[in-house]
């Protein structure tokens, strides 16, 4: 029998915009065709990583005056909901479903061309985790830590995101203190 996990994901934010979401009780996906885990709602793991998102969000000139804010919400879902990129097994069965997916539509007279050579890292991660999901629709969630700079003692910096791609998973959104 399943066990549903709980986690919580943390999402940074402008207040306007986080006020909006609580008061909707709903998340806008991103649906850019750069979004690394495909399309969906953005939650980090880690409370400071979605700190710093959202302090660099507020300093944009276009947000300048407007206050940053860090929504958590508790994720609940079955661990045959999540499709786990930092698994190397997890990762290898959307790589080779991706290629093998790819040999179909190449053969195919009527599939639209898709070009990965010349799409760009984002591009092809988006790609892959949105053709994956739509094929398989009891994902609801993709995780992966994605490294992103080192430390002054040379250290790893990671930074383990989550996109949501079925918000029934997302529960209790509130507030977080900074």
């Amino acid at each position: 029998m399943p066990t549903t996990r709980h986690d919580i994901g943390y999402h940074g934010t402008l207040d306007i915009k986080a006020n909006a979401i609580i008061e909707q009780n709903y998340f806008i996906p991103s649906s850019k065709d750069t979004e690394w885990l495909g399309e969906g709602v953005y939650f980090f793991a880690h409370k400071q990583h979605a700190i710093d998102w959202a302090n660099r969000e507020a300093s944009k000139p276009r947000n300048i005056g407007k206050a940053s804010c860090v929504l958590s919400v508790d994720l609940d879902y079955e661990p045959s909901d999540l499709l786990d990129l930092d698994d190397p097994e997890q990762l290898q069965m959307l790589n080779d479903f991706v290629s093998a997916s790819m040999e179909k539509l190449k053969s195919s007279k009527s599939a639209p061309v898709v070009n990965l050579s010349s799409a760009t890292k984002q591009q092809r991660w988006c790609f892959a985790c949105n053709l994956y999901r739509r094929l398989n629709s009891s994902i609801k969630l993709t995780s992966y830590t994605f490294h992103f700079g080192m430390t002054p003692l040379g250290l790893h910096q990671n930074q383990r995101q989550i996109c949501v791609n079925n918000p029934t998973v997302i529960s209790n959104i509130r507030k977080e203190t900074l």
